[in-house]
């Protein structure tokens, strides 16, 4: 009635499928015990702890690009103050009619004007690279 070879197959595929279940029912076991273990929860607690710590650690590129924007900002400010004193050398100069003296002044503001406005553009770029 029963074919017997079929009956044979399913009792071998019931026995794999036990043999499979212990071997998972063992594993889990171990993974309790290694998560109920002192040291696990230790290493958890560490782990858990540095990832808040690392959450609040500035990212090193960012701090760069901001050491390199007050760089650039100092730089700008020493340009100013150049194109400043060569301003009034040059009014002096015209005060006292020395035509060498202006345009060596006025040759003066011009490169220390083009300094400024290229610091500038390298400035508004950290900038754009910080707000990013």
């Amino acid at each position: 009635m029963f074919n017997k070879k079929k009956i044979h197959e399913i009792e071998t595929k019931l026995n794999d499928i036990v043999d499979q279940f212990s071997e998972l029912k063992s594993e889990y076991d171990q993974i309790l015990e290694k998560l109920d273990n002192e040291n696990f929860t230790a290493d958890w607690d560490e782990y858990l702890k540095w990832r808040e710590m690392k959450d609040q650690i500035p990212d090193i590129e960012e701090m760069y690009r901001l050491k390199e924007l007050k760089r650039l900002i100092s730089v700008r400010d020493k340009h100013e103050n150049l194109n400043n004193i060569y301003r009034a050398s040059y009014y002096l100069y015209t005060i006292a009619r020395n035509r060498s003296g202006i345009l060596a002044a006025s040759e003066m503001i011009k490169y220390c004007t083009a300094l400024i406005i290229e610091t500038e553009n390298k400035i508004h770029e950290y900038i754009d690279k910080i707000c990013k």
